[in-house]
């Protein structure tokens, strides 16, 4: 790649040993940011490169780039798709005028449906918006929904050759800055986990990217990954999947609270094990952790003995 764009930062040293600058490798990394005419070159050479160099999206998980200021020019180059939802029209006598619609669960879960770059772009500027008006339960919906398209997003090409880095940069920008209720966001600490969610997903649904006969359609693709993201096919996805947390020092000193935050994360880390070694569990995890979140003790049902089944299907 770096060869197709730069062809003059290569030489051949003496002894006949090629070497080169390796601007890549500090792009990549983000040390450096490309010139103008480099991006025209690339864009000429990989076309869409440019787009996705220009997206709104890294301005707007900026922390130092003020969001109202700039917010009706953010969602103005989203597209239509996420103007849509994000805004209602309204016919006037002579104009259509544009206002924003008030801001709910149903306009996030539109967002994830949507699945696409452009809308982990609006969550993100809606969370900061939340944010902003230190609204913080409307902000962890959003961090939520973030969260999930960024499952979706990262799947595909070519965002999954940068899964990690990806990540940990909307944690550290954005998204660990969120706290509700005592707990806090840890999507950043999460990075280094994230291929594995993507390998679960990948074990369970289907790939976009297969050349065969069934090849799914983007929104067909985007619908079964949420439908395990959510939790719909089943409570182990929603627990291994969910949205990484930690406590805050307000939680910790909050005993009630504590104990049912580490009960869920307990019951996340077990989804994990019943996901990976279900074809070696006969248990049901819905069962299990409803059993676990009743017992005082906080006992998980002992995995060496087999769910009970129904009197209709014994022989």
């Amino acid at each position: 790649m770096e060869k197709a764009l730069i062809p003059e930062g290569f030489t051949r040293a003496t002894g006949g040993a090629i070497s080169h600058r390796n601007r890549m490798a500090r792009y990549a990394q983000g040390k450096h940011v490309p010139r103008d005419d480099l991006v025209e070159r690339a864009e000429q050479v990989f076309p869409g490169s440019r787009p996705l160099l220009e997206h709104p999206y890294w301005t707007i998980i900026d922390p130092d780039v003020d969001v109202t200021a700039n917010s009706a020019a953010w969602l103005g180059a989203l597209g239509s798709e996420v103007r849509n939802i994000v805004f209602k029209t309204r016919s006037a006598a002579t104009e259509l005028a544009l206002r924003r619609r008030k801001l709910t669960r149903v306009t996030l879960r539109q967002l994830e449906n949507r699945g696409t770059f452009e809308a982990l772009a609006a969550l993100a500027l809606l969370l900061r918006e939340a944010r902003e008006t230190r609204n913080d339960e409307l902000a962890f919906d959003c961090a939520h929904s973030f969260w999930r398209v960024l499952l979706l997003v990262l799947s595909s090409i070519p965002f999954v050759t940068h899964l990690s880095e990806i990540t940990e940069l909307a944690g550290d920008a954005l998204l660990d800055h969120v706290i509700y209720r005592g707990e806090q966001v840890a999507i950043a600490k999460a990075h280094v986990h994230i291929h594995i969610h993507e390998d679960l997903l990948r074990s369970y649904c289907l790939y976009l990217e297969d050349e065969g006969k069934l090849k799914p359609d983007w929104r067909s693709w985007v619908r079964e990954r949420l439908l395990l993201i959510r939790g719909t096919k089943g409570l182990e996805f929603f627990y291994a999947l969910r949205m990484p947390t930690e406590a805050t020092d307000e939680l910790r000193d909050d005993d009630g609270r504590h104990v049912i935050f580490e009960r869920e994360q307990f019951a996340r880390f077990k989804a994990w094990d019943y996901l990976y070694d279900s074809h070696r569990t006969p248990r049901s995890f819905t069962e299990d952790i409803i059993t676990f979140l009743a017992d005082d003790e906080g006992h998980w049902p002992d995995s060496s003995t087999p769910r009970q089944q129904n009197s209709d299907s014994r022989s």
